[in-house]
């Protein structure tokens, strides 16, 4: 597991080299790979609901129904939508590079509004002109839709219906994402404690691990959120983690105790349990 993993973080980490090096000084890279990585693993998640996102979407708009987004959440299956016509596969079949930008950027906006917040701290649409003029977003696209590499939670199967690679899990996917900072932070020379998660990913994250079991949970000890934390002085990035985390427990009805932790304990429990009317 560790190994594949690992074979991952080094095909997108090489991504970086092959199509960024004459765009960016290496120390920039992360400005592009990290949000791209993100939306891959968002846009796999919601491939096998596309369809049902934009069918409940003609249904909503053609009702006239302003306040949308519980139900095309509920159409996606998760915390998250896109409401645009396109999937990264898609686009990667754009040969005109006018009609990728355009097509791209109205990917991006089909995005809820909590992917939205994610992209908007990642000052992600800033890039897009420079990797537009570099004639490098089509090429970005084509490698992280790649058949060599799988970011996706199910299986991709061969002709006789094997697995040819691996689903890949939340905490596989998590994992991989805080291998990639941890090189790039490395790269630039920071310290240690400049290695951290944004909140509005904390929060996604959350709303992806309460949201869908929430009506499923009664009274049990689970095995929560867990966060590789590689040096103690992330524990204090830890405790905001966990605040970003406890509100999202409550709106799925569980009392959320979240503790942070080092290297040393890096595993967090949630004490699910009713919580009290009102709370």
């Amino acid at each position: 597991m560790r190994n594949r993993l690992d074979w991952i973080a080094n095909f997108i980490w090489g991504i970086a080299d092959d199509v960024l090096r004459d765009l960016y000084v290496r120390g920039k890279y992360r400005d592009v790979i990290l949000p791209m990585t993100v939306l891959r693993r968002l846009d796999a998640v919601l491939e096998p609901t596309k369809q049902a996102v934009l069918d409940k979407k003609r249904l909503l708009d053609a009702a006239n129904i302003v306040e949308q987004d519980g139900p095309l959440r509920a159409a996606a299956g998760h915390a998250f939508y896109n409401v645009s016509e396109f999937t990264m596969r898609d686009l990667r079949a754009r040969s005109n590079p006018q009609r990728l930008r355009a097509d791209f950027e109205a990917y991006l906006e089909g995005f809820s509004k909590n992917v939205q917040d994610i992209l908007d701290n990642f000052e992600f649409r800033n890039q897009i002109e420079r990797l537009d003029k570099g004639d490098a977003l089509g090429t970005l696209i084509a490698k992280l839709t790649s058949p060599e590499i799988n970011l996706s939670p199910e299986p991709v199967n061969d002709a006789d219906g094997n697995a040819r690679l691996p689903g890949l899990d939340n905490h596989g996917m998590g994992t991989i994402f805080e291998e990639l900072v941890r090189r790039f932070n490395e790269e630039n020379n920071e310290e240690a404690g400049e290695h951290w998660t944004p909140r509005d990913a904390v929060k996604l994250m959350a709303e992806l691990v309460f949201l869908p079991v929430a009506d499923k949970i009664e009274s049990a000890n689970l095995p929560a959120l867990r966060r590789r934390l590689r040096h103690r002085r992330h524990a204090d990035r830890g405790r905001g983690d966990a605040a970003s985390a406890r509100p999202r427990a409550r709106q799925a009805g569980l009392h959320a105790s979240l503790r942070p932790g080092d290297q040393r304990r890096n595993l967090r429990h949630l004490q699910g349990r009713p919580a009290a009317q009102g709370r």
